[in-house]
């Protein structure tokens, strides 16, 4: 479930401010966060097509899985570059429910084409 979730939600739509969001007792992890961890994993789902990827904490009481994407490179090395690129742009959280019921923080981008989602890395 966890590398099938970021592929469905790229085409999540995202909005929202720059303050984490807080409900139910879960705080998503604010952008800065995020841009200071950036991401050192990657995910190709299609060929040339790839997902980067960064668990932590990121200054919250959970762990979270961070996931930007779809990013089109020729490499993972290309991905990342590209990728960590785009977090410097990241704004948000709101928070969003899927039809299940899971937590997700959705980011905007620098890219209307990307989606950016943390999930708690334990919701699997």
């Amino acid at each position: 479930m966890k590398k099938i979730l970021p592929v469905i939600l790229t085409t999540v739509l995202s909005f929202g401010s720059f303050t984490a969001v807080q409900a139910g007792g879960v705080q998503c992890p604010t952008v800065q966060a995020i841009q200071s961890k950036k991401v050192t994993e990657v995910l190709e789902y299609l060929p040339g097509l790839f997902m980067a990827m960064e668990e932590d904490e990121y200054g919250t009481k959970q762990d979270w899985r961070f996931n930007l994407g779809p990013v089109s490179a020729k490499n993972k090395r290309e991905v990342l570059r590209k990728a960590n690129r785009e977090i410097a742009e990241l704004s948000g959280p709101i928070r969003s429910t899927s039809e299940g019921g899971d937590i997700l923080c959705v980011y905007r981008t620098g890219n209307p084409a990307n989606s950016a989602i943390a999930t708690p890395a334990d919701d699997e």
